[in-house]
């Protein structure tokens, strides 16, 4: 079947599935300049109930599809679970969304909610997450200095990437990501960082040279304390037996 636009294909997808759907958005990258061949419709349904929630993914007018079949109660589960692990992916969907059905304004009002709390970004990080995140990514930093197989060094640089990556972003107060989100977001937080932290990966992947990601790392961990080992204590807790 010839694909279809995307707005075409996920307003004919919703209408045939979800007759009954209160709003429902197109949303991800499918709307964006960053499309590519494998780009799928990330499409948020809102039910008033069941069967929502749900996801599922099917393949309609050319187009592998991603349904997030949601209800206002799930919504608001979903939301206040994610953000406690500074994450945002429904508030994200929701607020770049382009609404495709809405009875009585509730699309418009999702989305003017979802905009106001994204822009508020997360709630501060704990002391004793923030110690977690300095000593693992210290921990992680040790490894890379230490390794001298070149397979432990790939693995190791991915971690210390992500545990970078994420560290600089709670440092500033931002939403943190997943996948190919992550890198986008510390871009738009801070691209003389992101660059940095690029240039390092790739030079240990084309040549073994640890001394910029080493550099980079231990300029995130200044920034909320320095690097932590010695005197971390974590208490220990075992359920009743």
């Amino acid at each position: 079947m010839e694909r279809l636009g995307a707005i075409d294909a996920a307003q004919r997808i919703v209408s045939a599935r979800f007759p009954d759907a209160r709003a429902a958005f197109l949303t991800g990258s499918a709307l964006t300049t960053r499309l590519t061949s494998t780009s799928d419709l990330d499409i948020v349904v809102v039910l008033q109930g069941r069967p929502a929630p749900f996801r599922e993914n099917i393949h309609e007018y050319g187009w592998p599809v991603e349904l997030f079949v949601q209800s206002p109660a799930s919504i608001k589960y979903f939301v206040a679970k994610e953000t406690s692990e500074h994450c945002a992916p429904t508030l994200k969907m929701l607020s770049d969304g382009h609404i495709l059905v809405s009875v009585d304004g509730e699309a418009e009002k999702l989305q003017t909610e979802a905009i106001e709390r994204f822009a508020n970004g997360p709630s501060p990080i704990s002391i004793e997450e923030m110690e977690r995140r300095r000593y693992t990514l210290t921990d992680q930093l040790d490894d890379l200095i230490g390794a001298t197989d070149p397979i432990e060094l790939l693995y190791i640089s991915q971690q210390l990437l992500v545990g970078a990556s994420e560290l600089a972003l709670l440092s500033k107060a931002q939403w943190l990501a997943s996948g190919k989100w992550l890198p986008r977001h510390l871009a738009l937080s801070e691209p003389e960082l992101s660059i940095q932290l690029s240039s390092a990966i790739k030079a240990i992947v084309e040549t073994g040279e640890k001394a910029l990601i080493e550099d980079v790392v231990r300029e995130i961990l200044e920034r909320v304390g320095g690097p932590l080992t010695e005197g971390y204590r974590v208490a220990g807790e075992i359920p009743d037996l």
